[in-house]
Formats: structure tokens, sequence, C-alpha cells
């Protein structure tokens, strides 16, 4: 009798343990899902940061686009403002040169009508230089705001590139100490 105590006691004993392991076993198991989740997270996150980087990185690029077309826009206007010009002044010219020829062989009534044909042919011309050099600086000014925008995006571009490079490194890190950690828990479990 007080050996089937004694064997009732151990096995009593066995089962206590064996039940006391499983608790154990179950609590290092859910410390392994804990980390784990923690450290997706830790992916997740950087990963997040990463295409935030590359967000902005995008947003430069095409803030230089931006610029490089405007330029390309304002040379194009200011080539055909250059060649418009030179033709009004062609005709312009012309016009001048026609009237002279008529004052040199006219009396006076026809002076008087010449005179004013010349002076009608200033005014415009005024008026065409006044308009034209609107057309000018306006091209200007988007020649000007292409160079500043390509230059705002190039900074940019010099800003967010470490610091991609570093969300970079951050996110590979990450999903090493991850990968790392799930072997190690594999290992230590088989």
């Amino acid at each position: 009798m007080k050996a089937i105590k004694i064997l009732l006691f151990i096995c009593l004993l066995c089962l206590i343990n064996k039940v006391y392991a499983q608790e154990k076993n179950l609590d290092n198991h859910n410390k392994y899902e804990l980390k784990i989740i923690k450290l997706e997270e830790k992916v997740t996150r950087a990963e997040l940061k990463v295409l935030k980087y590359e967000e902005k990185m995008r947003k430069a690029d095409s803030l230089m686009q931006y610029g490089k077309q405007n330029q390309v826009d304002a040379r194009i206007q200011i080539a055909f403002l250059i060649s418009e010009e030179n033709k009004y002044i062609k005709r312009q010219n012309k016009e001048i040169k026609q009237l002279n020829k008529r004052k040199k062989r006219a009396d006076a009534d026809e002076l008087k009508e010449i005179k004013h044909e010349l002076k009608a042919l200033d005014n415009e011309y005024k008026t065409w230089v006044r308009e034209h050099d609107k057309q000018f600086k306006t091209a200007n000014r988007n020649l000007e705001k292409g160079y500043v925008l390509q230059q705002k995006g190039r900074l940019k571009v010099k800003q967010y590139k470490p610091m991609l490079k570093d969300a970079k490194k951050g996110l590979k890190k990450a999903i090493e100490n991850l990968e790392d950690y799930r072997s190690e828990y594999e290992l230590a479990d088989n």
C-alpha cells in the first residue's frame, strides 16, 4: 500500500510537472508571438517610412520635370516672339520705305496724308511693342520660374536621398531581425 501511495505520488508529481511545463511552453509561445508581432510592426513602420521618402523623391523629381518643361516652353515662346518681332519690323520698315518714296514725289496735300500715315504707323508700332514686351516678360518669368522649380527639386532630392537610404537600411535591418528571431525560435523549438 505504501508502494502504491509512493507510486501514485510520483505519478501526480510527473503530471503536475507536465502540466506546468505545458503552461510554461504556452507562455513561451505567447511571448514568441508577441515578439513576432512587435518585429512585424517595426517592419511595417520601416516600409511606410521608405514609401514616404520614395513619394517625396517622386514629388521632387516631378517638380524638376515640371521646371524643365516650363523652361522648354518659355524658350519656344521666346524664339517665337523673336521671329514674330523680326517679321513685324521688316513689314514696318517696308511700309515706311514705301511712304518715304511717296513722300519724295508728293505734293502738299499728299505730304500731310503721308505724315498722318507715318504717325499712325508709329503709334501702331508703339502699341505693338508694349504688348510684345508684356509677352516677352511673361516668357522670361516662365523661364526663370522653371529654373527655380528645378533648383527646388534638386535641393529636395539632395535632402531626401540620404533619408531614403537610411530608411531602406532600417527596413533591411528590421526584416533581418524578424527573420533571425523566427529562425532562432524554430531552432529552439526543435
